[in-house]
């Protein structure tokens, strides 16, 4: 055999290794790669089978979240059923109460004032005095009512805010004038110190302040009442823009523990002492609702068995054109004057206006706009000269506003009266509906003789002309 074919014998032999090999090599490997293959497939399986369980156990949670929120619904639509019925039960048990309580109030005030105006000739001053106390605390107790129900209504239990600037030192006298014999009653002492009335004005509600000082020095007495040392002080004073109002007795004091919340409302710091003192414990609260519509501050000082200390600060009046009219006011109040209320935008106008009413007996109070005229202390009885060019709009709710201050007379007081002065005639229906507010209108320019006609007319009692004198 030759060389060459033992040579292609022998590549032969090793081409037949050769495909062996590869087709072992193909053989291992394929069995790796599908056993592999199953691997993936079997993690693959369980980790779905992992998803699908949690997805059951989420499914079966919504569900019961499902049905628990469903639950708490109908139970929230079940509470809300049973409180607003709760809610309808109150109004009318308040609609109740408060029909109970004012239906007497109006005999109670009708008689007074039916004794008043029929017999008012009999009566010494002292009689009419008690007169006048009994109708004064007859609205107190009506507004009391009002504010019980409004309380029961919303969170702030107070009527709606009507700012003007007063004298609070006058309010404080008039205060503790009807709330002395209660405290004589009680054998309680109340000494008051206040500096002059005419130095402390504020600019605010005028019932609210009233109701806040008869809640203080009211629950200073009541909690006075019994105890061996029986005193009540009342301080008032003004430093800077900053008027304060100090409230002491000693009574029974307050625990200090109980401190934070006597002014919660409804709160009562002993509730055994309710059937002994009587109240619902919401004279504090309202207390507190005032002096925060006031934007002012409210501290208490007390111990249990040491009495009791409130201050009340609140800012004073800065207008000072509405603090001197109502020093006018206090002064015509001292020498029996009426009152002439001036709004007239122009200077030299008004000031002959002021002197023709001064001439004729009046104590003149310039208004510098109208809506100073709202926060102003009216007195009735008054006059008021208004120049029209204040009601320019004659808008329903300023002459409805007009007509208010009018209509605030008591029964048998005089009315205030308006006397309005144009540069134009109204006419036709502007003319009525203005006289449906105003009792007079005289149009510019106008003599000296019908300006002082159309007020005599006004005020036919008034004493002679000192300037024609």
């Amino acid at each position: 055999m030759s060389d060459v074919q033992e040579e292609l014998i022998a590549l032969r032999r090793t081409v037949d290794v050769l495909k062996r090999r590869v087709e072992e090599l193909q053989s291992d490997s394929g069995g790796g790669l599908f056993a592999s293959m199953a691997e993936l497939e079997a993690v693959v399986e369980a980790r779905t089978e992992s998803l699908l369980r949690s997805k059951r156990e989420v499914q079966e949670l919504v569900r019961q979240r499902t049905e628990e929120l469903q639950r708490k619904n109908e139970e929230l639509e079940r509470a809300n059923v049973l409180l607003q019925e709760m809610d309808r039960m109150k109004d009318s048990l308040l609609q109740n109460v408060s029909h109970e309580l004012k239906t007497p109030l109006v005999s109670i005030r009708g008689y007074a004032e039916l004794l008043r105006n029929r017999y008012g000739d009999n009566l010494d001053d002292t009689q009419k005095e008690f007169l006048d106390i009994i109708v004064r605390n007859a609205d107190h107790l009506n507004r009391v009512i009002e504010g019980l129900v409004q309380a029961s209504q919303s969170v702030r239990g107070l009527s709606p805010f009507e700012r003007q600037v007063f004298s609070f030192g006058a309010l404080l006298e008039d205060v503790l004038k009807e709330i002395r014999p209660s405290a004589e009653k009680a054998q309680v002492e109340v000494h008051a110190e206040s500096c002059d009335p005419d130095e402390v004005h504020i600019s605010g509600d005028q019932h609210q302040i009233r109701q806040m000082l008869l809640n203080l020095i009211g629950n200073a007495i009541k909690f006075t009442t019994g105890c061996d040392r029986r005193e009540v002080s009342v301080r008032l004073s003004r430093r800077g823009d900053r008027v304060t109002l100090v409230v002491a007795d000693t009574g029974i004091g307050i625990p200090e523990d109980k401190l934070p919340r006597i002014f919660e409302r409804f709160y009562q710091v002993d509730p055994s002492a309710t059937r002994r003192y009587g109240g619902m414990g919401i004279g504090l609260s309202l207390v507190k609702e005032v002096v925060e519509n006031h934007e002012g501050s409210l501290n208490v000082q007390s111990r249990a068995g040491e009495g009791a200390t409130f201050t009340v600060e609140i800012p004073a009046a800065t207008d000072e054109s509405q603090v001197r009219g109502l020093e006018i006011a206090s002064s015509a109040r001292a020498t029996g004057q009426t009152i002439a209320y001036v709004l007239e935008p122009q200077p030299e106008t008004a000031a002959f206006f002021q002197t023709v009413l001064s001439d004729l007996g009046f104590a003149v109070a310039p208004i510098a706009a109208l809506e100073d005229l709202w926060s102003t202390s009216v007195q009735q009885g008054s006059l008021l000269v208004l120049d029209a060019h204040a009601l320019a709009d004659a808008s329903d709710a300023v002459l409805a506003r007009l007509r208010k201050l009018a209509d605030e007379a008591a029964p048998g007081d005089a009315p205030l009266r308006i006397l309005l002065t144009t540069t134009q005639e109204p006419s036709g229906a502007h003319r009525r509906q203005l006289l449906t507010v105003v009792d007079q209108i005289l149009c510019k320019p106008f003599a000296l003789d019908e300006f002082q006609g159309a007020i005599k007319q006004l005020f036919p009692d008034l004493p002679g002309d000192r300037g024609a004198a």
